[in-house]
């Protein structure tokens, strides 16, 4: 009976190993995830790029490339591929990871738009409504609560939200914007919301004159409020 020796069997492995791993390429996004494993963050940067580029669906493809990105300091473009995440991901895993990677941005990269140019926004948008019913009145200011139904801090502030709303709602509205909904990619778009919840109060001239970022109580609610509330 015939038997290979150890030679043999070793060229034998290795020949297999060779046609395997020609059958089944690593992909980009593999590559890219071991060279940001490895500390290599340049390359991972390139490689996650082209797995971005070919897989614009895949939220894992943009954590990993924003994760990259902050590991080059583009803190901007990981703030793009986070909130492009959140959107692919719609409340999986890595959706929930890069939301909670956005939370530890500097403040003023992950703030929402706000002053003057806000005004127009709000018209063109839609949001300048009048008391329904009332004829005369002017335009309502407006809070502004984006959430996810998989966010846990949104739940935490839903009921601070209600109680809010059930104590004003008859001198501001209340709107909950769902991320998650396509229908609502061009408010947070131009609002440039990007952790959830992030809730911003809207005077009656259509401004955005404050904001909230994550759960915190009720205190940042009740402050922004307190910006916009009609007198009397």
């Amino acid at each position: 009976m015939f038997r290979p020796s150890r030679i043999q069997l070793a060229i034998a492995l290795t020949a297999l190993a060779i046609t395997s791993a020609q059958a089944v390429p690593l992909s980009p996004l593999e590559i890219g995830k071991a060279k940001l494993a490895q500390g290599q963050n340049a390359q991972a940067v390139k490689l996650l790029e082209q797995a971005v580029k070919a897989q614009p669906n895949s939220c894992e493809a943009h954590l990993c490339l924003g994760k990259a990105y902050l590991k080059t300091k583009n803190v901007l473009n990981a703030r793009t591929q986070f909130r492009a995440a959140i959107r692919t991901g719609k409340g999986s895993a890595n959706a929930q990871q890069a939301n909670k990677l956005l939370m530890t941005l500097p403040r003023n990269i992950v703030c929402p738009k706000t002053g003057a140019d806000t005004r127009l926004l709000a018209a063109n948008l839609g949001l300048l409504m009048r008391q329904r019913g009332i004829t005369g009145t002017s335009a309502m200011p407006a809070v502004l609560d984006f959430y996810a139904s998989w966010c846990e801090p949104c739940k935490q502030l839903k009921p601070i939200f209600d109680k809010a709303k059930s104590e004003y709602g008859d001198k501001i509205q209340f709107m909950s914007i769902n991320v998650d909904d396509p229908s609502n990619e061009q408010l947070m778009d131009q609002y440039e919301v990007s952790p959830i919840p992030t809730t911003i109060f809207i005077n009656k001239d259509g401004e955005v004159v404050s904001y909230a970022l994550g759960f915190s109580g009720d205190r940042p609610i009740n402050e922004g409020i307190s910006k916009i509330l009609p007198p009397g």
